[in-house]
């Protein structure tokens, strides 16, 4: 890699502030060293500070392997630096299905071992820069909450700040609703980081033939499908080998499988108009309440509202601004009968799976 420019910042040259860095850390990759001194103007003194501090961040974590993650890629959400796959630059490409959950230090782990394989895969002779894929999946998305902007948006901004040379984030497959919601993102990306966000079509996508795919070492079918066909088992053994683990102790029947995700559906907070767009059905149900089938309590007309992930939502109106209530058709049947009124009847059958 070339020298820095010798730029005159904060009184300090950058080739001088750079050499000084060096003698701080002389392991440390010449690129890491620019970012964090460009992140504090060139000072010093700061970048010091704050590289150090992740560096002892990073060592209180300890070695995070394909072990540690391989229950995560089995849920049904799961982030990875595809291998085998870049632009046509050369620079990694990160394909996320859905968005990532679990514990706060969960997550943590996940994204870093996605970061470690990215910088792995970064081109040494080049400034970092990466490319993400996030195939939208309702089942998984939702607004960042508390855990997930810790572990997720402040890792990747205080600890791998490299992170910001992001070209793009192709958004492929999201609906209006969450292109809507999107909008509300501006408390969590400034407007440089949210012009990065594409938002595509499969189609579109496929259209764009920025990808070059190395079928030698990509696990699994290379391009296709809705997105990209993925191997998850093929990469978790595939990883396991280069790290040197057993791939028999990165199995399904040695790992428990991480949780399927709690939906967004499940603390739904749209309106009813939008929560049609999300639904696999929606219509009008009579429902009575807890006073029995004989009971005295009336029946009433609810707008109700049932997804792929198996949770519905009663609204008093196909108007109303939030759900009236929530419930769980894990291992339900839904049957939807059309009628010639103009809303479809939906009825739940006790008929288990």
């Amino acid at each position: 890699m070339s020298p820095p420019s010798a730029r005159p910042c904060d009184g300090v040259p950058v080739a001088s502030a750079i050499a000084k860095l060096q003698l701080e850390f002389p392991h440390e990759d010449p690129r890491i060293l620019q970012v964090f001194l460009d992140m504090h103007k060139s000072n010093v003194e700061c970048s010091i500070n704050h590289l150090r501090a992740t560096k002892n961040w990073r060592n209180n974590i300890g070695r995070i392997t394909i072990k540690d993650v391989a229950p995560f890629l089995r849920s049904n959400a799961w982030w990875v630096a595809l291998e085998g796959v870049t632009t046509k630059e050369g620079y990694p490409v990160i394909y996320c299905n859905g968005m990532i959950t679990g514990t706060q230090a969960q997550l943590t782990r996940q994204v870093l071992y996605v970061l470690d394989r990215v910088w792995a895969l970064m081109p040494a002779c080049c400034p970092p820069k990466v490319v993400w894929i996030m195939d939208v999946k309702l089942s998984s998305f939702r607004i960042p909450d508390k855990d997930f902007r810790a572990a997720v948006i402040d890792t990747m901004r205080s600890h791998c700040p490299w992170i910001s040379s992001t070209e793009f984030v192709y958004m492929v497959g999201a609906p209006s609703v969450i292109k809507w919601g999107f909008k509300s993102l501006n408390a969590f990306f400034d407007k440089q980081e949210l012009a990065k966000f594409k938002f595509l079509t499969a189609a579109e996508f496929r259209a764009l033939d920025d990808l070059v795919v190395d079928p030698a070492r990509q696990p699994g079918n290379g391009c296709g499908g809705h997105i990209m066909d993925f191997d998850v088992e093929g990469y978790i053994t595939q990883r396991a080998l280069a790290e040197g683990i057993n791939p028999q102790d990165c199995s399904s029947s040695a790992l428990r499988t991480a949780p399927m995700v709690d939906t967004v559906e499940q603390t739904i907070t749209f309106s009813a108009q939008e929560a049609r767009e999300l639904a696999l059905y929606a219509g009008f149900i009579w429902k009575r309440g807890s006073g029995g089938l004989f009971g005295s309590t009336r029946w009433k007309r609810k707008y109700f509202v049932a997804f792929e992930s198996r949770c519905a939502v009663y609204y008093e109106s196909e108007t109303a601004l939030k759900p009236d209530r929530s419930i769980n058709l894990e291992g339900l049947e839904l049957s939807t009968f059309r009628s010639n009124r103009p809303h479809s009847l939906l009825m739940i059958t006790t008929l288990r799976k």
